[in-house]
């Protein structure tokens, strides 16, 4: 598929993978330069309008720097919320969920509950869209919670509901990969023996499930795994699993399983960035456009109260104390240059090293003016100068 040809017309950008969040930025995170990096790639080949304005378009008068818990964060420019496809919003969103579900599990398992870890998938290939294979999996689980003797293993074992997410993989070998996670929360402790016959009893509504569809039929040891979730220590996924992490991956991108030879969806993204280009592009589209409208994560009804849990996904958190402030004016004066992509890197970046004269020093070169020699700055040997696309650092 040809840029041209996507799902919507986008607009031009600068190259890809050639801005100014790719240049060393002192006092910032390697993991916040990427997302930044790849967010400013959103705005050139994303296929959704509110992804394209995340972090470009001021929704503010007046955007401020705060220094946040986590350092600077230049705040005040549109969010999009994406769970799915934006590399800024999708991570602080499934992290806060993860957290919430790791403590209210932690909380259920210090009473006299348990906690089962799932994940379910089906077979997949290279000549298997994901859509295809994405709603295989929804699908499945509907008729898992449909099925009569799962009903009945849970009424007699005092089942309160199951908190549920889907993710998604590529390899190149075998193409698509997502694969459901889901939580079930018990009154009473289910026993080895009877973990087994859960796990028996869902992979058996999984595979008719899925049969239904058409598509090939998962097998015994690759359909359906569920292991027990407890308090403490670290779990090996293979036997158990712990709270902490049993919430970290009912809710991240890509698990320690998306590692090796298949990639997670950022991982494709970060391709369009560096190469460019099909495959790339098209698998990224695919994605965005099979996952977008969908929700991420699921429940059963009331659990989450029952938990203390909120019926919606976290709203990032933008607090801190102000470092120093930047116009309407001065910031659509970047993008008018061009100097929007790598500028929110470069700002944050400023400001930890030189607080609110680095923050005003990378505004001026921003503008285009002279660089000023500033001691505050100098001292953490920040260096602000034009890349080849006009970015910084």
């Amino acid at each position: 598929m040809d840029q041209a040809n996507g799902p919507e017309a986008v607009p031009e950008g600068p190259a890809l993978g050639n801005n100014g969040n790719n240049f060393p930025t002192p006092g910032q995170s390697p993991k916040r330069r990427e997302a930044l990096r790849l967010r400013s790639v959103l705005w050139s080949v994303s296929s959704v309008k509110d992804i394209r304005k995340c972090g470009k378009t001021p929704r503010e008068a007046v955007l401020r720097v705060l220094d946040g818990p986590v350092g600077p964060r230049l705040v005040g420019l549109c969010r999009c919320h994406s769970i799915w496809a934006c590399t800024v919003c999708a991570p602080e969103i499934r992290a806060a969920r993860g957290q919430e579900i790791a403590l209210a599990t932690e909380l259920h398992l210090s009473g006299d509950g348990s906690v089962t870890f799932g994940s379910g998938t089906t077979r997949h290939g290279l000549n298997l869209p994901l859509r295809a294979t994405f709603d295989a999996v929804v699908r499945a689980w509907h008729v898992v919670c449909k099925d009569r003797a799962v009903r009945a293993f849970r009424v007699e074992h005092d089942h309160w509901g199951f908190l549920r997410t889907t993710e998604v993989n590529y390899g190149f070998a075998n193409g698509w990969h997502p694969h459901g996670h889901w939580l079930d929360l018990w009154g009473g402790q289910l026993s080895p023996a009877e973990v087994i016959e859960w796990e028996s009893l869902v992979f058996a509504a999984w595979r008719r499930g899925i049969s239904k569809l058409g598509l090939p039929l998962p097998d015994r040891e690759h359909g359906v795994r569920i292991v027990s979730v407890r308090n403490g220590g670290v779990g090996d996924y293979v036997t158990d699993m712990t709270s902490m992490s049993a919430g970290q991956e009912l809710t991240a991108l890509s698990t320690k399983r998306a590692r090796g030879k298949n990639l997670g969806p950022f991982d494709l993204l970060r391709g369009v960035a560096d190469f460019g280009g099909s495959p790339w592009i098209d698998l990224w589209w695919e994605y965005e456009q099979t996952t977008r409208g969908r929700r991420m994560f699921s429940a059963t009804p009331h659990l989450l109260r029952r938990l203390g849990l909120p019926d919606d996904d976290p709203v990032p958190v933008e607090a801190g104390s102000v470092i120093a402030a930047i116009s309407f004016d001065e910031w659509n004066g970047i993008r008018a240059r061009g100097n929007h992509y790598g500028a929110q890197a470069a700002i944050e970046a400023a400001a930890s090293a030189g607080g609110f004269l680095g923050v005003r020093e990378a505004v001026r070169l921003l503008l285009g003016g002279e660089r000023l020699v500033m001691a505050a700055v100098a001292d953490e040997q920040l260096t602000l100068g034009p890349g080849d696309d006009g970015g910084f650092f």
